[in-house]
């Protein structure tokens, strides 16, 4: 091979590995949003699991009353 051909090949290389850590970057960044995304997520659901529960006992307590004040007046 020639000088030339090792300039080239030098360049190339030099332009792949350029990309690469573009790419790399590229990743990194998308992988923290996704990070973040995905603990709001989790947080969104741990906050519908409470309110869930919360529903379910004012289901319960209003079951409880009407047990024990509406069915009376019947």
């Amino acid at each position: 091979m020639t000088c030339t051909s090792y300039r080239e090949l030098s360049r190339i290389f030099a332009q792949l590995c350029h990309l690469v850590n573009a790419a790399i970057n590229d990743m990194d960044a998308e992988i923290k949003t996704l990070d973040k995304e995905i603990k709001e997520l989790e947080e969104a659901a741990n906050s519908a699991k409470v309110l869930q529960n919360k529903a379910n006992d004012i289901t319960k307590q209003l079951e409880i009353f009407d047990d024990a004040f509406l069915k009376l007046r019947n």
